[in-house]
């Protein structure tokens, strides 16, 4: 029967659609590759100023004597934190409304607290808060959220002065010199330091007077403002700042919300700076203030700085399942030495067991995990981050289908990246040099740390139920009817209904249980099965791997792409078990197509032609996909099935891009030029192939021959 024979057609689908069937039956689905498509619409950071309060539209500045309030930002399992910070604050400023802002916030976590106002994420109007949620840990989205609950309270709320303090902060009296000066100033804040580290306490010990620099000369965690034109000013563009791409990103200088709050010094015109030792009092200022307790008549500590009354403390970086240690950041100073430290650590750690630091810090934050169960670390944020160009951050990663979309991207070869590994890996290797050694070639030919990964990455670790669950593979046809031989009698599968992606681990354990190691070692070393990770590198594999298609078609990216694209539109679809999208990119990218795309940009990229004069004939390939990997993230022109399909050209056959190289202007640029007629010292119009299958035909300016290896 022909490729185009409707019966053919037919049949064809109907034996496929009974072998996905039965593949599905055993969890597997047909692998959607993922497509780098950023969003067409900028986010709309209008969007993030909610509607005007009922009480009318908020005047030009606030009134000097109007409501006070107190606003802090945490997660659930901090909330022993910020209630230990509202005691202090009830204590001495009683007249105070209270705000806090749970970014993670679940109904019933917090409702005891009838004297505090609990702000959710969602009456922010953060723009594309969920992609935020993702992208970014837990103490970043508490930092990034603060320009947005700081509005929120000035503009909805009814305050006109406004107290912002870290969850981590504790009041021990009143905050008179934070209210004072908003009479006349729009912002009063507080820097790290008064005076630098002493000589004495040595140069190299950390934090040093660099790292307070570069953490920026104000510290974010305690200053105050009032309502008006130069703070909302001010806050919409703190707010993009600590939303937008780069945010958060240390690869790319200070993008915290601490650097972007230091810009108030010259962004807005009434700032004061407030010098007074009593307030934040932390570990980086220690060495200018000498912190001391006395006993009350009550028996309890009075704490002084410097012969005056201690008037907030911030414990950045304390938790009490460390009472010895100041500081996680720390490096300067031993608690045991420092007794009135000592002491106030003490009595901080009791007040924070009081308000449940117990119950409260075993809480999970709300935003680990996709809506599977998967697990989303710190790696998975990193690239998140790195990759918010080329990725739709208006989906909802926290539904099952944003859970799918964005961990198909974690499995797959990313623009952001220079490499044809999947994201993931593109990262554990760049971590491990016995990776980087082993597979020195990895980024342009990954198969080989695609199978360590399969075989031992995840037994090491490395998301291990993103990878049962997501991983894009089709299974080879004689793996299904074996795993149905072999386990569809028992009652292994029992309540399991995808048991080779989603359910393996519990697969695996009850097989352990039943002490079958041998199904055990053939299900963990996923056998059979091809990860895809682009469209030409899956086709790439099937061709080699099947003698009827490299005897139908023999030059399957020339002369017989037409019928090859046809063969895929009838037949291969269903039999490679992959969407109706591989024709469009097969054709795509076939006869040249690929070859003419890299031309281009080499055409108009000066350096890269004269680097790589030769490439489009094979000479230095891997090198040169390298470098074309980098020209990903423009997503101009090319794409990774056009990298792919040129290193499968330059090892099938180099000579096809002969007539481009000719064309390139570098060439014709030569002299003599290589458009001249073949005299045996410029390049010939046309290559053949010598008896060892080498492309030849190209001749230097000397005289010899040049070769490309197929």
């Amino acid at each position: 029967m022909s490729a185009a024979d409707p019966t053919a057609t037919r049949w064809g689908k109907y034996v496929a659609d009974r072998r996905w069937r039965r593949d599905a039956q055993l969890g597997f689905r047909t692998p959607r590759i993922f497509r780098p498509d950023p969003d067409p619409r900028p986010p709309d950071r209008s969007s993030a100023l909610c509607p005007a309060p009922s009480r009318g539209a908020p005047g030009p500045a606030a009134d000097p004597s109007g409501n006070l309030g107190v606003l802090s930002i945490c997660t659930a399992s901090h909330l022993a934190f910020a209630r230990t910070l509202f005691d202090g604050v009830r204590r001495h400023h009683p007249e105070a409304a209270l705000f806090l802002c749970v970014v993670d916030d679940e109904p019933g976590v917090a409702v005891d607290w009838p004297d505090v106002t609990i702000v959710r994420p969602s009456a922010l109007c953060v723009p594309r808060f969920p992609f935020l949620a993702l992208k970014y840990s837990a103490t970043d989205l508490c930092c990034a959220l603060k320009p947005f609950a700081i509005r929120h309270v000035l503009e909805h709320m009814g305050v006109d002065r406004l107290i912002y303090l870290d969850a981590d902060v504790f009041v021990y009296e009143r905050l008179d010199a934070l209210t004072k000066p908003l009479d006349q100033a729009d912002f009063v804040v507080t820097p790290h330091v008064l005076s630098p580290f002493p000589a004495s306490l040595g140069g190299s010990t950390r934090p040093s007077l660099g790292d307070l620099a570069m953490s920026g000369v104000l510290n974010a965690g305690v200053f105050s403002l009032r309502r008006g034109d130069a703070s909302r000013s001010f806050l919409s563009t703190w707010s993009e700042l600590v939303t937008g791409p780069g945010a958060f990103d240390p690869n790319l200088g200070g993008q915290t919300e601490q650097h972007a709050f230091n810009w108030i010094l010259a962004f807005v015109e009434r700032v004061v700076i407030l010098r007074d030792p009593a307030y934040n009092v932390s570990y980086w200022n220690l060495h200018d203030r000498s912190v001391r307790g006395h006993g009350d008549d009550d028996g309890d500590h009075v704490w002084s700085v410097n012969g005056r009354p201690l008037v907030c403390f911030h414990f950045s970086g304390f938790t009490p399942e460390e009472p010895f240690r100041l500081s996680r950041f720390d490096r300067r100073y031993s608690v045991p030495l420092l007794f009135s430290v000592s002491r106030l650590l003490q009595e901080y750690t009791e007040r924070l067991l009081r308000n449940g630091w117990g119950r409260f810090s075993r809480l999970r934050y709300g935003f680990d995990r996709f809506p599977s169960g998967v697990p989303i670390d710190e790696r998975m944020r990193r690239i998140f981050k790195d990759a918010e160009s080329c990725l739709r951050t208006d989906i909802d990663p926290f539904t099952d289908e944003g859970e799918e979309y964005f961990c198909q991207a974690l499995l797959s070869p990313l623009p952001c990246y220079p490499s044809l590994l999947p994201a993931v890996l593109h990262h554990i290797r760049a971590e491990r040099p016995d990776l980087q050694a082993t597979y020195p070639n990895a980024d342009v030919k990954p198969e080989a740390m695609i199978e360590w990964f399969v075989e031992h990455g995840r037994r090491e670790g490395y998301c291990p139920q993103l990878f049962d669950r997501h991983r894009p593979v089709v299974p080879a046809s004689w793996l299904v009817p074996q795993l149905h031989r072999d386990l569809w009698d028992t009652r292994w599968l029992d309540g399991l209904s995808r048991p080779l992606t989603a359910d393996r681990a519990q697969l695996i354990d009850r097989l352990l249980a039943a002490g079958r190691r041998d199904l055990l070692q053939q299900l963990d070393s996923c056998p059979g099965e091809v990860f895809v990770t682009s469209i030409m590198g899956f086709l790439l594999h099937a061709y080699d791997s099947r003698s009827d298609l490299t005897a139908s078609f023999p030059d399957v990216l020339g002369t017989d792409a037409e019928r090859f694209a046809r063969w895929l539109s009838t037949h291969g679809v269903d039999e490679l078990v992959l969407t109706p999208k591989v024709e469009q990119v097969f054709v795509r990218c076939a006869q040249g197509r690929s070859l003419a795309r890299i031309f281009s940009v080499m055409n108009r990229t000066p350096w890269l032609m004269e680097q790589w004069p030769l490439a489009l004939v094979g000479e230095g390939r891997d090198a040169f996909a390298r470098t074309l990997l980098t020209f990903l993230r423009d997503g101009l022109e090319l794409d990774v099935e056009d990298v792919v399909t040129y290193l499968w050209t330059m090892e099938k056959k180099p000579w096809a891009g002969l007539e481009l190289t000719i064309e390139l202007a570098f060439n014709l640029a030569r002299s003599p030029s290589s458009r001249l007629p073949a005299n045996g010292n410029f390049p010939t119009p046309k290559a053949s192939r010598n008896a060892s299958g080498c492309a030849v035909g190209l001749r230097g300016t000397s005289g010899r021959r040049r070769r490309w290896r197929s």
